[in-house]
């Protein structure tokens, strides 16, 4: 072992117990080489913590891993509206060095009051790529009325571009004001959505947060600087709106 990585072998173990991350957790591999984060366990709680690897450098980072054998639920206290109460997960990279990759894989995973997965590109390299896999299902359940809603954001702000969102899951459901979208204020290239399974449904028309501005649930992606927008590929047998 060297004084940059820490390896754990779980090829023996068959039953893991439960994760939880409260009380303003925080688990940050960051550096001017972003390190890696692994999770592993039966359930994956982050109530009011942060998984997080910021690349400061210009090699590439790692990626944060979350795998469950049930569930993962990403989700704030209902006080997050009021507070500083956060859950989620982050990637930033703000030079040339690429950005960590998100890794996701549970039968059930669920973003719910605010919780988010998160990767944003602020400088000249390549965004990390967001890949979430479930089984069984994928919620995004939005907090009416706030001012940000539950989200799995993918954000290029600088000239580099930016990485890719890619789900797989049998039932894909984006209610209350949830959204997935790639974002694009810098100059370069935006990632690309892809999402494929049996059913995807978009519910929840939003309505006015406390700020006035009108969040509906939405898949899509967003141009706002000089940059190229995404594309969005959708491979589903169903689609409700």
């Amino acid at each position: 072992m060297n004084l940059m990585t820490l390896t754990v072998d779980y090829g023996t173990i068959k039953h893991f117990k439960n994760i939880q991350l409260d009380e303003r957790a925080l688990l940050d591999a960051s550096g001017l080489i972003g390190g890696n984060i692994s999770l592993t366990g039966k359930n994956i709680f982050l109530k009011n913590g942060v998984l997080a690897i910021s690349n400061f450098g210009n090699s590439s980072s790692g990626k944060i891993e979350i795998t469950a054998q049930e569930s993962i639920l990403i989700r704030p206290p209902n006080e997050a509206l009021n507070s500083n109460f956060s859950a989620g997960v982050i990637s930033q990279n703000f030079l040339s060095g690429q950005g960590a990759k998100i890794e996701i894989n549970a039968p059930r995973i669920r973003l719910r009051n605010l919780g988010n997965i998160n990767a944003l590109n602020f400088g000249q390299g390549r965004g990390g790529d967001i890949n979430i896999k479930s089984d069984k299902n994928l919620e995004i359940i939005g907090q009416p009325g706030s001012v940000i809603s539950s989200f799995i954001l993918n954000q290029n702000i600088g000239d580099g571009t930016g990485g890719n969102i890619k789900i797989h899951s049998a039932n894909t459901t984006i209610n209350n004001q949830g959204v997935i979208t790639i974002f694009n204020l810098g100059k370069g290239v935006s990632g690309d959505i892809t999402l494929t399974g049996e059913a995807v449904k978009i519910i929840g028309g939003g309505r006015e947060n406390i700020s006035g501005d009108f969040i509906p649930s939405s898949l899509g992606t967003i141009t706002l600087g000089q940059g190229t927008g995404g594309n969005i590929f959708l491979k589903t047998k169903k689609v409700l709106l």
